[in-house]
């Protein structure tokens, strides 16, 4: 079963909402273990993804950031060792693909970089067809095997990564779109 969804506002707050099949529950706020816990607040943010359960943020230099997430509770913030990614102007999306960092571009093209602890790896193009660039889509993430769109009015649909699949609305409450809210992740 996957985790939560996370949200991360432009103050650095986490808030989240558990998935059970296709229905989204109750929205809650995380805990910051420590004072120096918020994430993703800075203007020099630019990408937010979940690696298991650690957000990692992703600065427009192509530096990465991450804290630990343990229930309800966001740990300390470290920094990432090894490659750049993330930080070309038609950089789009970035999404956590087991524990690959995916960047997928303004034109669809998706490039990746495997992390290992606390270390990325050297960055590669993926093959394969173009995906994310509709411009209504506001945000994507990976839950599990799906791959998931948040629009800009708060719907969320997804498609299944493997094989050919359809294209489903999910159920439930809206999330993501407050003004404030700046980042999405699914923690898994």
């Amino acid at each position: 079963m996957p985790g939560p969804l996370a949200v991360i506002t432009d103050t650095g707050n986490v808030f989240g909402a558990d998935v059970t099949g296709q229905n989204i529950g109750t929205v809650f706020q995380f805990a910051a273990l420590s004072a120096g816990a918020k994430i993703g607040f800075n203007v020099q943010d630019r990408f937010m993804v979940a690696l298991g359960n650690t957000l990692v943020v992703i600065t427009d230099d192509g530096s990465a950031f991450g804290a630990e997430v343990t229930g309800q509770n966001i740990g300390p913030v470290f920094q990432f060792t090894g490659a750049k990614i993330g930080f070309n102007v038609q950089d789009r999306f970035m999404v956590a693909l087991g524990n690959t960092l995916v960047v997928i571009t303004n034109d669809g093209s998706a490039f990746g970089a495997e992390v290992t602890g606390q270390n990325i790896g050297t960055v590669f193009q993926f093959t394969g067809v173009k995906i994310g660039f509709n411009v209504q889509d506001r945000f994507m993430v990976a839950l599990d095997n799906t791959l998931v769109v948040i629009t800009d009015d708060g719907s969320v649909f997804g498609a299944e990564v493997t094989g050919p699949g359809t294209v489903f609305q999910f159920t439930g409450e809206k999330i993501g779109n407050n003004v404030q809210d700046r980042f999405m992740v699914a923690l898994g």
